[in-house]
């Protein structure tokens, strides 16, 4: 008997998998000289970063 699958049926599956599934990583950054007493213009590129990020369903803890 052979086995036959509907292209469209696991295509969906695999969207719905792909939907829940989260996948982590984990980095960690040194910088190599001390940041400046102002900062809010990095502050405002991270926060930027994060907004760009948060639109692609990526989440950013820490």
């Amino acid at each position: 008997m052979e086995h036959m699958t509907d292209p469209q049926s696991n295509a969906a599956r695999l969207r719905e998998l792909n939907d829940t599934i989260r996948y982590t990583m984990w980095s960690v950054f040194r910088v190599e000289k001390p940041l400046p007493a102002m900062r809010e213009d990095a502050v405002d590129e991270v926060e930027s970063l994060f907004a760009q990020l948060a639109e692609k369903d990526v989440t950013v803890r820490g």
